[in-house]
């Protein structure tokens, strides 16, 4: 299905909100991916150079499929 055909049958294009719906919007607890560590949306990892960044989330990588197969 071409782009056009999909935004003919689907509609397109962003949509606007004007903030009264914006505020209406619920704001329920947010999805955790890693309970009490890392929550959906976006999460920094800021810190001094070779602390170890990468490394936590290398382990954070392996250990949630590990966690996810409990």
């Amino acid at each position: 299905m071409s782009l056009a055909d999909h935004v003919r049958r689907y509609g397109g294009g962003p949509s606007t909100y004007t903030a009264q719906q914006i505020m209406d919007l619920d704001s329920s607890e947010p999805t955790t991916l890693v309970p009490g560590f890392i929550s959906q949306g976006v999460t920094l990892l800021v810190s001094k150079p070779k602390i170890g960044k990468s490394y936590l989330c290398l382990h954070i990588g392996l250990g949630v499929p590990a966690v996810a197969r409990c």
